[in-house]
């Protein structure tokens, strides 16, 4: 369907029927003709229906206004089709491609006739300026004359088309078509008596015809109805004209001029760049041609499509006029397109900007280039080669004489140049990004919505030309909230739909270097979208693509010198890449349309498998931790053992990757990469953010796939998980329901693993009754099945139940069977918890020698395998004995270092444990006060836990200090608190409490304690 609007607004279908010669009958005057007509002014835009009623019948529109608008829509529905016009929430919005609507195609076609002109091919922008203003029929809106909105719009469409006549008359006597040219310059200017560049072309064009005279009298004219009109003189661009024409100057001639692609205009909104402009300016600026070196100063200006490299050069090319009296020359070299220009072509182009002759047709290429530095010689002249595509192509331009300088911008490294200096760019900081859309779209508008202003700037990855499309889509809909852009933004699907405006477009930017690519770099590019992920290593695109890793690394790295990826860090096999958002989101859309979902689908599995193989060589044994259910499958080859440093590197997208896997329904293998990393990073470390991620993809995939199995193991992990957070109530309820599962399924092994671990989480908070038979199910479970890990476990839960619980020698039996079952499954770590425990046993007996033999013990094979955060266990074991020995200034040490761990570590529930035994270090130190803040800090965080056992002891340690400071009267309370938890929990302090208060001083008759017992 096509809409005319330049000139009486038709509507016609191709001739399909609907109306004479295919125009579509809308009525031949009236407000449905109205409505389409602002619907159009707006292209694609909403058109709020407050705007539409206020347009349609100004200041007084009928009650019934908004009734009418929707039988105009409705009648607009019926003649062009119910899909055209689209309704949202209060406005409406007509669906017509850029192709459709003849405005749009005059603007398209004006900006490929001033991209032709600007490279210096005046034959096409004759051409396309001549097709975009044959679109003219009339005056715009030339039927809406009273409706100030078309008014206003129609108005713009004249200027724009104005700016397309001046320039092609531009172009035309670039060609020398000075005669031909005179009746319509002759027009224009009489019918634009003030516009004073169609006068100056007119007068250049009579000039060079030999009418002097008649040019000169043009200037007469002009200026007297400038004075008379606006009491102004003519502008320094036609005085300067005039005085040439007087003294005859040849360079008004033909050829001579000056050049017919000049530096394109800066931009007033420029931001940023300091540093790169420091950079070119020095290296180019006040340059001595007789200075000691005699080869010409080159900076290549490179980085990624959209990142403003052509801005930040012509930016610096005006800069530098000063440095260069012999002008500056401008070509694109259309370097990212399909047919580049060639070199020779390129110096042809220049040698007539120059005003000299270009060698005939049998020239080679070296004459050529010859001609153009004979051109050079002596000149201090800087040349611009916009978008390079290759060092063969821009060798031969550049030029011989020192005094000339020279600015490449490209995607591609051009690492043979000589004598360059590398300018990188990178995309816009945040900041830099809202000053550019507060430049464009309005500062007040963004300073009245900055956190929306930051999130756009935040989807448009700080890419210069999506900031600045995003603030032109702002500025020409001041109806818009920020928000509402960032909103559009936010949906990846069509996050490239919405960065474009008028010729201005992100995805054919992208798409430039995407065709310029070989068909096997392409497809690397696709599927390195499905990661998901920004950055990634080299090992998962030789696994993506199933190819041997040099080959992979040699596909990445040159997808990384054409500008679609970045080198982030590493070496080798270990370096690590990342893509540009809008270009991962780009290369996505072409995945989408190229790549078929099984193979994508396969990709993703081999990446997933390679990661899991990887993390095989590196998973530790956790001493609490249950045993992994998943192991990867064995490698076909040998597994390259990782640097120490490839797991913190890749844990964001090893993470990201359990989220791809689970959204392709992969649900064991997005839980074996869960577990994976649970073993190598997230229990040793107390990473506890991705773990929770990766381990919620993980559950949410095996529940939308109806997989029990792996839903069970999820559960019994979400367990675990809650556990090392200190969140007893939640780990009970999802190691409850991994129990539930595992004995549906009929799972033994997992049943048994459920069992110990809510055995453990009840044996924790000192729930005991409820712990042994939990524990002693999963014993006899685990024995049966021959898992010694699983024994292993049991056997510690309940030798830790029965030493609460006073009884040792059982205790004893229970940790030492424990610790023979660590050692017998290769489970230090474990091993050791087991040996601190009988540690824990004979501290609580009163034997310290055989304390400290054992707790001892175990911090040495703690410090052996470099596990700090088991070390704050057992140095708070053994710095206990020696509290209890005296030793204080010693223990205090020991558990100074390992509360730090601790806390850097986000384990509550060790740090809590550190506070406490600190606070009674500083109670057998002499030190209540001391002690009371660290025993608060100790409360409050048992509190938070709901960990009612250890909150009673350090209730009891307050109470001893409250009878050191204030007499034991004020520990009473304390006292009577814990001895309600030792009783109800059935632990030994139950019947401590009398041998504790006459420790601390305290003969008071406490019966209301004894009745409490």
């Amino acid at each position: 369907m096509e809409f005319r609007i330049l000139g009486p607004m038709a509507v016609s279908d191709g001739g399909t029927g609907r109306g004479a010669d295919g125009d579509v009958d809308i009525g031949g005057a009236g407000k449905p003709r109205l409505l389409l007509a602002l619907l159009l002014s707006r292209a694609r835009a909403p058109a709020p229906i407050d705007w539409l009623t206020e347009a349609m019948w100004g200041d007084d529109p009928p009650p019934s206004a908004r009734r009418n608008i929707q039988l105009y829509v409705h009648r607009l529905r019926r003649a062009l089709g119910r899909d055209r016009i689209i309704g949202h929430r209060d406005a409406y919005s007509l669906d017509a491609a850029d192709e459709e609507i003849d405005a749009a195609t005059f603007r398209r076609l004006t900006g490929e006739g001033d991209a032709a002109l600007a490279e210096g091919s005046p034959a096409r922008a004759v051409e396309r300026f001549g097709e975009a203003l044959a679109l003219w029929r009339g005056e715009p809106y030339a039927d809406f004359p009273e409706c100030p909105p078309l008014a206003f719009e129609a108005d713009r469409l004249t200027e724009l088309r104005i700016a397309a006549q001046e320039r092609r008359a531009e172009a035309e006597l670039a060609l020398g078509r000075d005669t031909t040219l005179i009746p319509e310059l002759s027009g224009l200017a009489s019918r634009h008596s003030l516009h004073e560049r169609f006068s100056a072309q007119l007068m250049l064009a009579l000039y060079r015809a030999g009418r002097r005279g008649e040019a000169l009298e043009i200037f007469q004219r002009i200026r007297g109805e400038l004075v008379a009109e606006l009491g102004l003189e003519p502008g320094a661009e036609l005085q300067e004209l005039h005085r040439r024409m007087l003294t005859d100057d040849v360079r008004l001639l033909p050829g001579l001029q000056g050049p017919p692609s000049p530096l394109p205009p800066d931009i007033g909104d420029f931001v940023g760049r300091d540093d790169e402009l420091a950079l070119i300016e020095k290296h180019l600026s006040d340059r001595n041609p007789r200075a000691e070196s005699s080869a010409v100063p080159v900076v290549v200006v490179t980085g990624q499509g959209g990142v403003g490299k052509s801005t930040l050069a012509v930016r610096a090319a005006h800069r530098l006029r000063e440095s260069y009296p012999g002008g500056s020359l401008y070509i694109g070299l259309r370097g990212t397109e399909a047919q580049p220009l060639p070199p020779a072509e390129a110096l042809e182009r220049l040698l007539r900007s120059l005003g000299v002759e270009a060698p005939g047709d049998g020239a080679g290429l070296d004459e050529t280039a010859g001609r153009f530095r004979q051109a050079l010689d002596g000149r201090r002249l800087l040349l611009v080669l916009d978008d390079a595509g290759s060092v063969e192509q821009i060798r031969p331009l550049i030029p011989g004489d020192p005094g000339c300088g020279v600015i490449v911008t490209s995607r591609r490294w051009l690492a043979g140049l000589p004598s360059t200096a590398r300018v990188e760019m990178r995309v816009l900081s945040d900041a830099e990004g809202v000053r550019l859309l507060s430049h464009v779209a309005g500062d007040e508008r963004v300073r009245a919505e900055s956190r929306d202003a930051a999130e756009v700037v935040r989807l448009c990855a700080g890419l210069p030309l999506a900031v600045r499309i995003a603030a032109a889509r702002l500025a020409t809909r001041p109806h818009w909230a920020i928000s509402d852009l960032a909103a559009r933004l936010a949906d990846e699907r069509h996050r490239l739909d919405e960065l474009t405006v008028d010729d201005l477009d992100v995805r054919a930017s992208i798409a430039l270097g995407y065709r310029s690519l070989a068909a096997d770099r392409s497809r690397a590019l696709r599927l390195i979208s499905l990661l998901g992920s920004p950055a990634f290593g080299a090992w998962a695109v030789a696994a993506l693509l199933d190819l041997p890793p040099g080959r992979a690394l040699e596909l990445v790295e040159d997808l990384a010198d054409h500008r679609l990826l970045e080198i982030v860090g590493g070496r080798g096999a270990g370096a690590r890449y990342r893509t540009h958002d809008l270009v991962r989101v780009y290369a996505a859309e072409r995945a989408a349309e190229v790549e078929l979902p099984a193979k994508a689908a396969a990709a993703i599995e081999r990446v997933a498998v390679a990661g899991l193989r990887t993390m095989g060589t590196m998973v530790a044994r956790l001493p609490l931790t249950l045993p992994r259910r998943h192991h990867p499958p064995e490698p076909t080859e040998p597994t390259v053992i990782p640097p120490p440093d490839w797991l913190a590197a890749e844990e964001e997208f090893l993470v990201g990757l359990v989220e791809r896997v689970a959204r392709s329904g992969f649900d064991e293998l997005a839980y074996a990469l869960t577990e994976a990393l649970v073993h190598a990073l997230f229990a040793v470390r107390n990473r506890f953010d991705p773990w929770n991620r990766a381990l919620a993809a993980a559950h949410a995939a095996a529940r939308a796939g109806g997989s029990r199995r792996v839903e069970a193991t999820a559960e019994s992990g979400l367990g675990q998980l809650r556990y090392c957070e200190d969140r007893f109530a939640d780990a009970k309820r999802h190691f409850t329901r991994a129990l539930v599962l595992y004995r549906e399924l009929g799972d033994a092994c997992g049943e048994a693993n459920a069992l110990n671990g809510l055995g453990t989480v009840h044996k924790e908070l000192g729930e005991h009754e409820e712990a042994r038979p939990l524990l002693a199910r999963g014993w006899r479970m685990c024995e049966e099945l021959g898992d010694v890990e699983g024994v292993a476990h049991a056997s510690y839960g309940l030798g830790v139940a029965d030493r609460e619980l006073g009884a040792d020698r059982r205790a004893l039996g229970r940790l030492s069977l424990a610790a023979g079952a660590f050692r017998l499954a290769g489970h230090h770590p474990g091993e050791i918890i087991a040996i601190r425990g009988i540690g824990l046993v004979f501290r609580a007996r009163g034997d310290l020698v055989g304390a400290e033999k054992w707790c001892a013990e175990a911090h040495r094979r703690a410090a052996g395998l470099a596990d700090r955060h088991l070390r704050c266990y057992t140095g708070q074991a053994l710095a206990k004995v020696w509290l209890r020995a005296g030793r204080t200034a010693e223990a205090e040490r020991l558990l100074a270092a390992g509360l730090e761990v601790s806390a850097e570590l986000g384990d509550r529930f060790g740090t809590a444990l550190a506070l406490r035994t600190l606070g009674e270090a500083h109670l057998a130190a002499g030190r209540p006060e001391q002690a009371l803040d660290h025993l608060h800090l100790a409360l409050a965080a048992w509190e938070d836990m709901e960990h009612d056992l250890w909150a009673a002891r350090t209730r009891r340690d307050l109470g001893a200090a409250r009878s050191l400071l204030d007499g034991c009267a004020s520990a009473h309370d304390l006292w009577r608190s814990a001895l309600r938890t030792f009783t109800r929990t059935g632990v030994r302090e139950a019947g401590e409490l009398s041998a504790w208060r006459r420790r601390w001083g305290c003969h008071c008759d406490l019966s209301g304690v004894h009745e409490d017992r």
